[in-house]
């Protein structure tokens, strides 16, 4: 009688030459770039739109506005990130504490993104500790959020770590992709510190590259954790 083994696939199968077939993961990997770019670039292609055929009047179009279509867009691919790495943490029992502090801080994430707490305390420290003008609140809360920001930013690369070499990219791109977002918002702090209008050319161009930047990096984010999620539980088994 002829014996055939057969092998469990191991999670770095994902990321192997023949990766691209058709996989639950890859076709995970492709949803997750496709909503990634997509996304990115509609809400890019909105706002400029906002600003330049619509003058800045179209508040659903506008990316940096509160509440709208694209804060709730942003809202829900953090909120994912956070869902996800909880469920990870029932996986992961050793490093379950670790992993409900990530997703506690991802999920407050999600919600600041509606009620804008971050601008609210950069602007209180802004205006009433050193009474400097609005610019400068694109400086101030990335200095107040700086250790949780790095904390979490810290806990996620090495999360992603624990995967294979394809979500460990996907997650560290994604990471990438927020810190650029956050380096532009504070490199542009003294184009707004002159008085200078966020309706400009290059006012509206950073407004659309920061805020995509941000969306497809938390949606790149998500796809990643998704898929070592999975993979956690298949082992778990």
């Amino acid at each position: 009688m002829r014996v055939v083994a057969t092998t469990k696939p191991r999670p770095d199968d994902v990321d192997s030459a023949g990766a691209a077939r058709e996989t639950p993961f890859e076709r995970i990997f492709i949803l997750g770039l496709t909503l990634a770019a997509s996304g990115a670039a509609l809400q890019a292609l909105s706002h400029l739109v906002n600003v330049f055929i619509f003058d800045g009047e179209s508040w659903n179009l506008d990316a940096e506005a509160d509440n709208n279509a694209w804060t709730w867009a942003s809202s829900v691919a953090t909120f994912t990130c956070a869902f996800v790495v909880v469920l990870l943490a029932t996986f992961t029992p050793q490093r379950a504490r670790r992993l409900w502090f990530v997703g506690l801080v991802l999920a407050f994430l999600s919600l600041d993104d509606l009620i804008k707490v971050h601008e609210q305390l950069g602007t209180a420290v802004r205006e009433r500790l050193f009474d400097l003008p609005t610019g400068w609140g694109r400086i101030a809360w990335p200095a107040i959020f700086f250790p949780l920001l790095a904390s979490v930013f810290l806990l996620l690369w090495q999360l992603g770590g624990d995967g294979p070499a394809r979500a460990r990219r996907w997650v560290r791109g994604g990471l990438a992709l927020l810190a650029v977002a956050v380096a532009l918002e504070i490199a542009s702090a003294p184009w707004y510190i002159s008085g200078r209008s966020a309706h400009s050319v290059p006012g509206a161009l950073e407004v659309a590259v920061e805020e995509a930047l941000e969306l497809a990096g938390w949606i790149v984010i998500a796809t990643a954790l998704t898929v070592i999620m999975l993979l956690r539980a298949r082992t778990a088994r």
